[in-house]
């Protein structure tokens, strides 16, 4: 359980000191405090006491304060700060403790039930807005991942079409490419030509030596048939 908070000023009513003291013993760290707003708040367990041997501390720190008589004296009840009251809240209800309407031992506890079930409610719809912001926090934070995942994915996309744009050639060099191109092409075409011309050429040589082969092939085949008279008639001619 959270211990007990107290303000400056119920600190200087329950020790007997003045404010600027208490605010310089915090300052010099004599004194251990939380910042609250502009102002500070102690915990009960650091309040340096002196107290009646016959009364807790807790008890010692509400007859202190009880003491003064007033409303501006009357202390922070632990009860409602140790519930995390604000100070609002719990001024309202020092004013009923001040005023005499409610006593130490809460006789009439209707209004003060009251008090806190409104206060309660109060602190339940603040939780749920906040779930709701820490959800919607969620969401958000969830979809800046994806969009930055998205991102980065673009950029890498990015990188490499500029790598494969700084491989293709200029407009200039371009034309001058399409031109040496065209220009080899003609080459090409004109050789092709040429050997084709030269093919042909060759076939119809081969041709007429392939005539010429069986012309001497027959003449061949026509002496060796002939007999020995006959050849000799043929050279005597």
């Amino acid at each position: 359980m959270a211990d007990t908070q107290y303000s400056l000023a119920d600190v200087a009513k329950i020790i007997g000191k003045s404010e600027k003291t208490i605010s310089r013993w915090i300052k010099s760290g004599k004194l251990p405090a939380v910042k609250h707003g502009t102002g500070y708040l102690i915990e009960e367990k650091d309040i340096p006491l002196k107290p009646d041997a016959s009364l807790e501390r807790q008890d010692f720190i509400q007859k202190q304060l009880l003491s003064r008589g007033t409303m501006d004296t009357s202390p922070t009840p632990p009860a409602l700060l140790s519930r995390g009251v604000d100070m609002n809240t719990a001024m309202e209800m020092n004013s009923f403790i001040a005023g005499g309407q409610v006593d130490m031992r809460m006789q009439n506890l209707d209004s003060f039930n009251m008090m806190l079930q409104k206060h309660q409610r109060e602190v339940e719809k603040i939780i749920r807005e906040q779930n709701e912001l820490a959800e919607k926090y969620a969401r958000a934070t969830y979809k800046i991942g994806q969009l930055e995942e998205r991102n980065r994915l673009l950029e890498e996309n990015s990188q490499k079409l500029e790598q494969k744009m700084s491989l293709l050639p200029l407009p200039e060099q371009w034309n001058s490419s399409q031109k040496e191109m065209g220009e080899l092409k003609e080459n090409l075409r004109r050789h092709e030509d040429m050997h084709q011309a030269r093919v042909t050429e060759l076939e119809r040589h081969l041709r007429e030596v392939e005539t010429e082969k069986n012309r001497l092939q027959e003449e061949l085949v026509s002496e060796r048939s002939k007999g020995l008279w006959a050849r000799m008639r043929d050279i005597f001619k």
